[in-house]
């Protein structure tokens, strides 16, 4: 970092904070780095007639005594974040050399720390991007093994060490990083006056962007952002004193925010809007030295939103500095581009259904108890099963397999209000799929619903309250799962501090249940949901999702004594795909 930070003017604005709640994580929520091992969360809200982006939240990375939305003890320098392809949340801590990977499900804790430093000793990682497989690329503003050269890191989804590139640098590192479309191509900025370019596929350094004699206008080049072809291509470059876009070839085509008295532009983002032909309408960028956000019209340039004060405003040793900027649901240039509809509710007409897939198959969404005009974005996807992940113990990489068994179907719900009590989801395919559709529902990228999703009434009749997603449109199993649990039965009414014992078989389908053969190679686990009186359906965390076989019976042993009084959901779901999932209800009282 090279800003200097006397005499700079500070804009302020009004930023509301909301008070301290569970926050689900939604498309458009912007994230800006503030140093100190956190990041601000922002979200579009209305409040009557004013609209606006607020603090909803500020998290803490792995730097801290305790991570997450109630976190502490934070510490460094944050700098750039992305988003995967199912919305988890990946952050660059510059001053410890660490990437973190938060969990989804609120408080957003981090449940994985890639040490970056391991490979590249003291190298200062700021800037995180991910190709169409889910690998990700991690820039580094220092380390340089020979004079003049920097390094790369590639990751894969499960965040093993896969590459080192050792690129060419300028004035610093491979700092600040983007993909082409097609992910061979690297670019990043070196804090110089060029974008850099470099072949991943043959290791070959490329000409740089200006080339030859040229360079870009500004004294340091820091964050950017490649556009697409489909409007015109080019980058978007925080380059100090200049917010600009430019062509392929580097040349200045627009400016933007002359109007702000900035001159220390360091961060730059694309925002989550498209216009009907799915391409992005507007971007976000951040200056060093006031800490200040900003939302601007690519096209036009007009300021959309802000300035909205982060307060994190350059310090001399950066660590309570602003740093990148990242948004929940703009994929990067070489991710899987999701394809995103919107649809109104109103209280006298709360369901809707779109249609993903060319068609293949509907998504229907119905908000129960809505009491004002909701907009619920419906960003469906699919992405390579490599690519697919879950924070649910025993859901294995991919949540919802497509129609042809070959890539993971991920579906980005956000609603604009919490005007509503409980949530339901209908999905349907309109052909019958020649693979197994793996039946797993994911609520905001957030809550297993599985549980809630309901049956489909072409075949099977629609159900009244939450139940199992048995897809009837996947292939005939394997085997059968004999009526399901053999005990306990249906609705039994259990005391807490006992355990409960969970039993059930499985035969092949040729065999009779009394009979068998018994199967025992299957992978089944079990998941546990509470039900409270509104309909709502709350996934639980079990220390064990696994059963036991003995002599070709299934057991699992269910602790009892934490679990609070009400009504769950018990669901067996198999791994392998040869038996159907089925569950049941228990409820549970209070010991006498």
């Amino acid at each position: 970092m090279r800003f200097i930070r006397t005499g700079l003017l500070t804009l302020w604005v009004l930023v509301v904070a909301v008070a301290a709640h569970a926050i689900e994580w939604q498309r458009g929520d912007v994230l800006v780095g503030i140093g100190n091992g956190q990041y601000q969360v922002y979200r579009f809200t209305t409040n009557g007639e004013i609209s606006s982006y607020n603090l909803i939240e500020t998290i803490t990375d792995g730097s801290g005594t305790a991570s997450g939305e109630h976190g502490s003890g934070g510490n460094g320098f944050t700098a750039g974040c992305a988003f995967d392809s199912t919305s988890h949340l990946y952050t660059t801590n510059f001053s410890n050399t660490k990437v973190y990977r938060f969990s989804i499900p609120d408080p957003h804790t981090v449940s994985q720390t890639i040490d970056t430093n391991a490979t590249a000793p003291g190298g200062h990682s700021e800037s995180i991007v991910f190709d169409g497989s889910g690998n990700f690329y991690v820039g580094n503003a220092d380390y340089h093994p020979n004079e003049g050269q920097a390094v790369v890191l590639k990751y894969s989804p499960a965040g093993s060490l896969l590459s080192t590139f050792t690129v060419a640098t300028e004035d610093r590192g491979s700092d600040w990083t983007e993909l082409s479309p097609d992910g061979n191509t690297l670019y990043y900025t070196s804090e110089g006056t060029h974008i850099k370019v470099f072949d991943l596929v043959h290791s070959t350094q490329l000409s740089d962007i200006p080339s030859g004699e040229g360079s870009l206008p500004g004294s340091n080049a820091y964050e950017f952002r490649l556009l697409p072809q489909t409007i015109g291509g080019g980058f978007l470059v925080a380059d100090t004193e200049q917010l600009i876009r430019v062509d392929a070839q580097g040349n200045v085509v627009q400016h933007y925010g002359i109007s702000t008295e900035e001159s220390t532009w360091f961060a730059v983002n694309l925002d989550s809007n498209l216009d009907p032909d799915q391409n992005p309408t507007s971007f976000w960028a951040a200056a060093f030295g006031t800490g200040n956000l900003y939302k601007f019209n690519i096209v036009t340039g007009a300021i959309e939103a802000g300035p909205i004060a982060t307060g994190a405003i350059g310090g001399g040793d950066n660590t309570s500095s602003v740093g990148g900027i990242c948004v929940n649901g703009a994929a990067g240039a070489a991710q899987s581009q999701p394809f995103v509809q919107t649809i109104t509710l109103t209280p006298t007409n709360n369901t809707a259904t779109v249609f993903n897939d060319n068609g293949s198959n509907s998504w229907q969404t119905t908000l129960n108890g809505l009491t004002q005009t909701a907009h619920v974005t419906i960003a469906f996807n699919e992405i390579p099963q490599s690519a697919g992940n879950s924070d649910l113990p025993g859901y294995g990489a991919c949540e919802l397999a497509s129609s042809d068994g070959t890539k993971c179907v991920v579906h980005q719900i956000s609603v604009d209000t919490p005007a509503f009590s409980s949530i339901d989801f209908y999905h349907h395919w309109n052909f019958k799929p020649n693979h197994p559709i793996n039946p797993r529902m994911i609520k905001n990228g957030t809550s297993d619903i599985t549980t809630a999703v309901f049956l489909d009434p072409g075949t099977k009749g629609h159900t009244n309250t939450p139940s199992t997603y048995v897809d009837n449109e996947g292939p005939t199993p394997s085997a059968s799962s004999c009526g399901g649990f053999i005990v306990p039965p249906n609705g039994l009414t259990w005391e807490a501090e006992s355990p409960l014992t969970f039993v059930f078989r499985a035969a092949a389908n040729s065999s009779k249940c009394g009979r068998g053969p018994f199967l025992t190679n299957l992978s089944p686990v079990i998941s546990l949901a509470h039900v409270d009186p509104s309909g709502t359906v709350t996934p639980v965390t079990l220390s064990s999702t696994s059963f036991k076989v003995l002599f070709g019976f299934w057991y699992y042993i269910l602790p009892t004594k934490n679990l609070q009084p009400g009504t769950y959901v018990v669901t067996v779901l198999d791994q392998s795909n040869h038996i159907a999932s089925f569950s049941e209800t228990i409820k549970i009282v209070p010991e006498d």
